[in-house]
């Protein structure tokens, strides 16, 4: 027997998701192992993740013994048949992108994955910074090329901020020069930006990643 808990959150720490599995445990008799959690990464949820996560811990200790853990967890998703992987320069206060390198892009070669990076509003205030922003994501993560390359969060005020500072033709320019294979978007504002966004843009987006909620298919 499994259990398998799905939650409307952005995500969960994981000593509550810990505890989360061992009441479930305690409660049925299906051993906390046997427990998977899924958080479907809404952004309108209530806050769940309050306090630094594992990997933005800065005890070098914790730091190592998480680094294999996660080892072990790229191993396990890659013998299972996956391949995607995402980061952003931001998540985990900005150690996403090099955990990456060490327990996947250093330990495998580039064909056995997929990567996913993301440019993201508070890195930039200009265009002339896009670019070295770029290649520290490169860099950080171990890599020549993304796979796949959002435009991140689009909402009213970073739509207007990408404009001024010529994100999206950076970012076409950048895919021309084959460092982005394919160029996308994710949005967490109303549909008349994503409009917006669209009508402008559209036509150079290969993807997107929007976010509707269960409860609300007005969106």
């Amino acid at each position: 027997k499994v259990v398998l808990l799905s939650a409307e959150l952005v995500g969960l720490k994981m000593d509550l998701a810990a505890e989360i599995r061992q009441r479930i445990a305690d409660a049925t008799g299906i051993p906390a192992e046997a427990v998977y959690i899924h958080c479907s990464h809404t952004h309108t949820g209530p806050e769940a993740r309050t306090g630094l996560t594992a990997l933005s811990d800065d005890t070098a200790v914790l730091q190592e013994k998480y680094i294999e853990q996660l080892c072990l967890m790229v191993d396990k998703f890659l013998e299972s048949g996956f391949n995607y992987f995402d980061t952003a320069h931001g998540y985990l206060n900005k150690k996403s992108e090099p955990a990456l390198r060490e327990a996947l892009t250093s330990r495998y070669p580039r064909d056995k994955y997929i990567l996913t990076d993301k440019l993201s509003g508070p890195y930039f205030n200009s265009q002339e910074e896009i670019r070295p922003l770029f290649q520290a994501q490169l860099d950080a993560c171990g890599v020549d090329y993304f796979d796949f390359y959002l435009m991140h969060t689009q909402n009213r005020d970073l739509f207007a901020k990408y404009k001024k500072c010529r994100a999206y033709e950076t970012a076409i320019r950048l895919r021309e020069e084959g460092r982005i294979k394919h160029l996308g978007f994710s949005a967490h504002g109303s549909i008349e930006t994503v409009t917006r966004f669209l009508d402008a843009y559209g036509e150079y987006m290969e993807f997107g990643q929007i976010q509707l909620n269960w409860l609300d298919y007005e969106f």
